[in-house]
Formats: structure tokens, C-alpha cells, sequence
């Protein structure tokens, strides 16, 4: 498949994640949404890491209120 059909790893941007070509994607407020549709489904925003970068990085969700505990 075409590097074009896959979600780009987020650290590196060079190799394939997952295949995302099902999936409508919109960007939308200066961020990359799957399967937006507003107002109906404000869609979602997916993050991956290939599996080189997973040696090293990891995805953290993190608190967006200053102060909230972690």
C-alpha cells in the first residue's frame, strides 16, 4: 500500500503507523481529525509512534488545566 494510505508516525514522520485510509480525515482548527463531521461528531485526533520510535519516545495524555493532578 501507498505510504499515503497510513497515519505517519508522529515522532519521526517517516514510517507507517496504521492504516487510516478508511477514515475521513479534515483538518480542522489547525488540527488533523479522523472522521470529523461538524457539528454533528467533532471527530478525533489520533496520535502513533512506529515501532522504532517506541524504543525511545511514548505518547503521554496529559492534564490541559494548569494545577490538575497527573
Amino acid at each position: 500500500m501507498a505510504f499515503c494510505d497510513y497515519h505517519a508516525c508522529d515522532n519521526c514522520g517517516e514510517r507507517k503507523t496504521f492504516y487510516d485510509a478508511d477514515h475521513n480525515i479534515t483538518c480542522a482548527d489547525g488540527d488533523w481529525l479522523y472522521d470529523y463531521n461538524a457539528p454533528t461528531y467533532p471527530g478525533y485526533r489520533v496520535y502513533a509512534l512506529c515501532h522504532e520510535c517506541a524504543k525511545t519516545h511514548r505518547i503521554a495524555i496529559l492534564p490541559t488545566t494548569p494545577g490538575a493532578p497527573l
